[in-house]
């Protein structure tokens, strides 16, 4: 049973080889603890991960060519750096901190997405048919994915993800409760 077969039994409820596993990358410090646990030294990245592991992962498994979040970007740039971190403002209008040593996710300071204005300026950085979304040859790309033997996937990211992130898990919470 070829990648793609697996994927499909197994959204389809039908018998399987084995269960596909997609993970989504390692933090350094995790592969480092994996390292000091066992995990062979030229094992350190997350393709190198997932073929010792045996998983179907994610890394390995390829991705429409299509730009799914904000388009066009805009620049980012450093408010303030420190020896440990650094304060950012986001493409979007969010402040955040990040950490320069550990990998963790930013402390929002301010979230790009406060009230229903915000969101006004920003919608249109989603228009699904803005130029540039779509690679300029998508008949031929689209084409050459007909005949694979693998699951193809086209990148969301995370879909509470990208509204914890524009406006905080509490905000986001409220908006749905209201």
């Amino acid at each position: 049973m070829d990648r793609r077969e697996r994927f499909q039994h197994t959204f389809h409820f039908n018998e399987v080889d084995r269960v596909p596993d997609y993970e989504f990358g390692y933090w350094t410090e995790t592969i480092q603890r994996w390292h000091r646990e066992g995990l062979p030294l030229e094992r350190d990245g997350n393709r190198d991960i997932e073929l010792y592991f045996k998983l179907e992962g994610l890394e390995s498994a390829e991705h429409l060519p299509v730009v799914t979040g904000f388009w066009p970007g805009l620049p980012g740039r450093i408010l303030k750096e420190t020896e440990d971190g650094m304060t950012v403002e986001d493409g979007m209008g969010g402040i955040y901190e990040q950490k320069k040593w550990v990998s963790t996710v930013p402390f929002y300071i301010r979230y790009p997405i406060r009230n229903r204005d915000d969101w006004r300026k920003l919608s249109s950085f989603f228009d699904p048919d803005t130029p540039g979304r779509f690679p300029l040859n998508w008949e031929e790309v689209a084409k050459s994915y007909r005949d694979r033997d693998y699951p193809l996937g086209i990148g969301i990211g995370s879909l509470y993800g990208w509204l914890r992130n524009w406006m905080g898990v509490q905000n986001i919470s409220l908006a749905f409760y209201r």
